[in-house]
């Protein structure tokens, strides 16, 4: 069998082996990755067809063959500009990624398994986002938190937060209390351990919580942006012992006014809580005073 007679292919099993072709109207497409590689199947011929038919089958081809597709952190058969995006946000707003920290295109794409295409993608989105920044001779990094910005985010939470409470009052079920108070005894716990970063978690889950119970979509839906936002900094609040104290008495004040339905007293609670975050300035301040 000579050169022209056949070419390189899988079988139905999914081996590599010399397949018989019509040199004049077979595509063979290959599909490389890293750290991996597939041979895409789909060895067709598309003499006979019509135009149309044609072009769409080699559309098609092409989009299978350049569509970026990772498993990475549980996800399956995601875009993968999306998973990085998705992974990348996270992780800053986590504090795991800190301000000033470089996100290095190539290194990123290593590190996922893609493209560099995919990694600006999410780059890109992640600066539109201010939780990146790019500069023309640094490149792109982890966005510091302006101050004056976390104030703005600050007095907007509070009028946020007030109006949650005071709803939750009077709309909670014994059930979603029961759950709050779940929530603050697992910070207390995870707090008597030093478990700063599962702290922080707990904290982010009871004011979800207290807006889940506002039964109100839009506020919640409001209001999330701001919650991430306020994640940035909680790992670096909730460490020290003395904003750690504050946040527990400040929570069991709410659960207090909840459990009265209460509603003035919910609110005032919950208002109360968002002044002293302003009140405690994290380091990237530069001081201890009100921002």
């Amino acid at each position: 069998m000579g050169a022209s007679d056949a070419a390189i292919g899988v079988d139905g099993s999914g081996a590599l082996g010399l397949l018989p072709v019509n040199a004049k109207c077979t595509i063979v497409v290959y599909c490389f990755t890293r750290p991996s590689y597939c041979i895409m199947p789909e060895a067709r011929t598309m003499t006979g067809f019509p135009m149309a038919q044609r072009r769409s089958q080699a559309k098609n081809l092409k989009t299978r063959r350049t569509a970026a597709v990772i498993k990475f952190g549980g996800e399956k058969n995601a875009p993968s500009a999306d998973v990085v995006y998705r992974t990348l946000r996270e992780r800053i707003i986590e504090g795991e990624l800190a301000a000033g920290a470089w996100l290095v295109e190539a290194e990123l794409a290593t590190q996922f398994r893609v493209s560099r295409t995919p990694v600006r993608e999410a780059l890109k989105r992640l600066i539109a986002e201010r939780l990146a920044a790019h500069d023309a001779f640094r490149g792109t990094i982890v966005r510091p938190v302006d101050p004056r910005e976390a104030t703005e985010i600050g007095e907007i939470r509070e009028v946020h937060e007030g109006l949650a409470a005071r709803l939750a009052a009077s709309r909670a079920t014994d059930e979603q209390l029961d759950e709050l108070d779940y929530v603050q005894a697992q910070l207390v716990l995870v707090l008597r351990s030093n478990r700063f970063a599962e702290a922080a978690n707990h904290n982010a889950r009871f004011h979800e919580l207290l807006y889940s119970a506002a039964r109100n979509r839009r506020l919640a839906e409001v209001a999330q942006g701001l919650q991430d936002f306020v994640r940035r900094y909680t790992v670096e609040a909730i460490s020290d012992s003395n904003r750690a104290t504050s946040i527990v008495s400040e929570h069991n004040d709410i659960l207090k006014a909840l459990r009265a339905r209460n509603p003035a007293q919910a609110e005032a609670a919950a208002r109360a809580h968002c002044q002293a975050c302003l009140f405690w300035s994290p380091s990237w301040t530069g001081n201890k005073a009100p921002i």
